[in-house]
């Protein structure tokens, strides 16, 4: 019998178990892939957001600079990579300029310090190689990008050596509450009983929770296609650099990844299934709305190397689900 089984070793069930390993629990991981950090974890844009892209009305805008702030203390411990370069959202006219007042308002209701409009000569002295059309932007210091499959691996590790047991390949095929406690059955055949169940399993969240509990809300894949390029390109930049958000994205961004490679993307189309191809057509709209961003030289596609596609868990409730189940 464990005291807490965590479904889902990516980002928030690694999170979850390495926190509660401090104490003296019983956890379990629960994960039907071969690896931890194998969905969303592994394949996203690595940042570290700053906080100011979310009301403060909403879950994720209260939470997101606190859990910000954790980064560098984390990666003392951890060592999985982290670098705290700064963020800008790009404003290219007076209308994008509104919408950076905007973010900046959300920035300050969710009561971070370290963000503030600049104009075209304080852009280029931090930001060299911005495009000249860019006229402002909203500079969030201590925003970031980190190794993210490499801090999953990193929290798990710690989790582990803290008496936490990993289950890999084992898909939950089943659960069942019997008195006060939980039975949880996989695909591999394990049935694993637990006091308490910690449902972090991403795009199945809504397919995990449907089987124990009402469940009033669906998740959906949303991908975002990425183009990478060779280690040392990332040094063009300082900044990571988005471009004003729509209602889906933080829009195409141009940055460096830890490793010092340039990565750009990515876009965002709804899907019905789970898909992790990537399309020309896709790859080249990113490519070109990439470019408005920077100066001319900045992207090469000599120095292409790779192109990928990250799936994001994408909720009907419009923001994070964390709640006891009815």
């Amino acid at each position: 019998m464990y005291d807490v089984l965590i479904i889902g070793a990516g980002v928030s069930g690694a999170s979850i178990a390495r926190r509660l390993s401090r104490y003296k629990l019983d956890i379990a991981i629960v994960e039907k892939a071969n690896d931890v950090s194998m969905g969303a974890s592994k394949a996203n844009s690595a940042i570290v957001h700053g906080g100011y892209a979310e009301p403060h009305d909403e879950l994720r805008g209260r939470i997101c600079y606190p859990g910000r702030k954790q980064f560098k203390e984390l990666d003392e411990q951890l060592h999985f990579g982290f670098l705290e370069n700064g963020s800008l959202v790009l404003a290219f006219s007076e209308e994008e300029k509104k919408e950076l007042q905007k973010l900046y308002d959300m920035g300050i209701e969710n009561e971070l310090d370290d963000i503030e409009i600049i104009d075209q000569e304080k852009l280029r002295e931090i930001e060299p190689n911005v495009s000249d059309d860019a006229v402002a932007a909203l500079w969030c210091k201590g925003a970031g990008v980190c190794s993210p499959y490499e801090y999953v691996i990193a929290l798990v590790e710690n989790a582990v050596t803290n008496g936490a047991e990993l289950f890999l390949n084992s898909r939950v095929c089943d659960i069942k509450k019997e008195d006060d406690y939980f039975k949880v059955n996989t695909e591999d055949g394990k049935e694993l009983e637990a006091r308490f169940v910690i449902n972090a399993s991403g795009l199945k969240g809504a397919t995990v929770s449907k089987m124990i509990a009402e469940t009033d809300f669906d998740i959906h894949p949303r991908s975002g296609e990425y183009l990478i390029f060779q280690k040392g390109t990332g040094a063009r930049l300082n900044n990571v650099l988005f471009q004003c958000p729509t209602e889906k994205s933080k829009g195409i961004l141009a940055t460096r990844t830890f490793h010092n490679n340039l990565l750009l993307g990515p876009d965002a189309i709804d899907e019905e299934e789970i898909d992790l191809s990537t399309h020309e057509d896709r790859l080249m709209y990113i490519y070109k709305e990439a470019q408005k961003s920077v100066k001319d030289d900045v992207i090469n596609l000599k120095e292409f190397i790779r192109s990928f596609t990250g799936l994001r868990p994408a909720s009907s409730t419009h923001d994070f689900i964390i709640e006891e189940s009815n």
